[in-house]
């Protein structure tokens, strides 16, 4: 069946190839691909790393993909290292790497774009202003296009009125790095309705993407906010002498993440029966609430030591969404 409209086609798994996978099921992902390559269309506003990587995931999905870049020239080498970061963690092979290029096009911001859109998909600095004034030409030329927007803290709906794209405004708040991470936050503007969302959710899942909907605004969506909350706790802990940075990274992934990463922190709770309730009457009103964070952008690992740290934390990523598609797509079968 042919993909029209917003339905990108049913691309199951997106641009996973598996590595050892016969060769007739990852022809038949190509084709799947190249019936909706062109369908759907998708600008991307926004600069560096983060930009290229949503823009390529886009690509790989089968989707037109125009960069809207302040930095043109560098925009192109960014893309090609996101198409690599799939490539190398076994996310893409080279048949999808050269289709996913010929998705992608490069233009200076603020330039027109023609033809229709689909979607746009702003990644620019958080400041509301910056935003609006970057969305709304593009917007008020393609009145037919969804707007998204991947802040984590300036609000969607303020975006959306600033921007006059209050009913067609979406916040999309991705993983880091995004094309590693397979959920997505998903939540409607005050004026946007439902059905809009819906429109935005089959469009990720069609390349590969698990959105997750909320219900009603709240600043930092549901990652932001309990990241902010454990982290706070962590920072407490540190300060007041309890334990070292590392003993508390480790209690963290080593304990609490790993039964988290497969129940959840409400089930975990659950399965531990009333335990979490006796340990909060115990601690008593929360010692961290008023915790500072902005000095832990100041402090932490050199840059060998990070990068390191990056990379094993990629290849972890990458091996969890392997496995995960992989899984998908023998319940697909």
């Amino acid at each position: 069946m042919r993909a029209t409209g917003w339905t990108v086609g049913r691309l199951r798994s997106g641009y996973v190839l598996r590595r050892g996978q016969v060769l007739a099921e990852a022809d038949e992902r190509r084709r799947r691909r190249e019936q909706g390559a062109g369908v759907t269309r998708v600008a991307v506003l926004g600069d560096g790393p983060r930009a290229a990587q949503l823009g390529g995931e886009f690509a790989l999905g089968g989707c037109t993909v125009v960069w809207l870049s302040a930095e043109r020239e560098g925009s192109q080498q960014l893309i090609e290292e996101a198409l690599r970061l799939a490539a190398g963690y076994g996310l893409a092979g080279p048949a999808d790497l050269e289709r996913a290029r010929a998705l992608v096009s490069h233009a200076d911001a603020g330039a027109g774009v023609e033809g229709r859109l689909t979607l746009i998909l702003e990644t620019l600095p958080e400041r509301l202003e910056a935003k609006a004034e970057a969305i709304a030409p593009l917007a008020a030329a393609h009145p037919e296009a969804l707007v998204a927007s991947t802040s984590e803290s300036v609000s969607v709906t303020a975006i959306g009125e600033e921007a006059d794209v209050g009913e067609r405004m979406i916040a999309t708040r991705y993983g880091d790095p995004p094309m590693l991470s397979p959920l997505v936050e998903l939540l409607a503007a005050r004026d946007t309705p439902p059905r809009l969302l819906d429109r935005v959710s089959q469009l990720l899942r069609a390349i590969g993407k698990r959105p997750v909907l909320l219900r009603r605004e709240v600043p930092g969506m549901l990652a932001g906010r309990l990241e902010v909350a454990v982290l706070r706790e962590c920072l407490w802990l540190l300060e007041s002498g309890v334990a070292d940075a590392e003993e508390i990274d480790a209690v963290v992934r080593d304990g609490l993440a790993r039964g988290w990463a497969v129940a959840g922190p409400l089930r975990s709770a659950g399965l531990r029966g009333g335990a979490p309730a006796l340990t909060a009457a115990a601690i008593g009103e929360d010692p961290a609430a008023g915790i500072d964070l902005e000095r832990l952008a100041a402090g932490g690992a050199g840059g060998e030591e990070l990068a390191a740290l990056r990379e094993r934390r990629d290849e972890a990523l990458a091996g969890a969404l392997r496995a995960e598609r992989a899984r998908a797509e023998q319940q697909a079968d």
